[in-house]
């Protein structure tokens, strides 16, 4: 199955344009040159919203369905973040955060943690471990991530 994203372009009067896409790695081939990442165009040029307000965007992850947040900067600079949904078993079932990436390789360890710790949970969510606990330890890694110096986004700012 491809990861998907929501990418949001930012318009010059601050506001955002949101796009679906598809692929990983969205921020390193999203540039001037290619301002829908390239030849195969992994986003979807027709916008899905227009105007949206900075803080509304990450209300606009559908944790479950949207793997990552690309925010485009007039310039084409990106900051990718990682959702890391907080729903155990279903990531669809609940909310979540999402976890600013330091560049590609940081975004494809992002990636690869939420996949294997969602994976441990949701194994041991079948094992007996209340869904709530799960959730709760989900909440708390998002935590620890702010603690280390990264930018945590989440639906409502809470």
């Amino acid at each position: 199955m491809s990861s998907r994203a929501l990418v949001a372009y930012e318009r010059p009067d601050g506001r955002y344009d949101t796009h679906e896409a598809r692929g990983e790695l969205l921020g390193s081939r999203i540039t001037t040159r290619t301002p829908f990442g390239g030849r195969d165009r992994p986003v979807e040029p027709v916008p899905t919203e227009r105007g949206v307000d900075r803080a509304a965007l990450a209300a606009r992850v559908a944790f479950g369905r949207h793997e990552a947040l690309v925010l485009v900067a007039p310039d084409y600079d990106t900051r990718t973040f990682v959702a890391l949904p907080f729903g155990v078993p279903d990531a669809a079932s609940g909310t979540g955060a999402l976890v600013e990436s330091h560049g590609p390789g940081d975004e494809s360890w992002l990636r690869g943690w939420v996949g294997g710790f969602r994976g441990a949970l949701a194994e041991a969510s079948a094992r007996g471990l209340d869904a709530g606990e799960a959730s709760d330890l989900l909440r708390a890694e998002a935590a620890g991530f702010e603690r280390e110096g990264r930018t945590v986004l989440r639906p409502g700012g809470s």
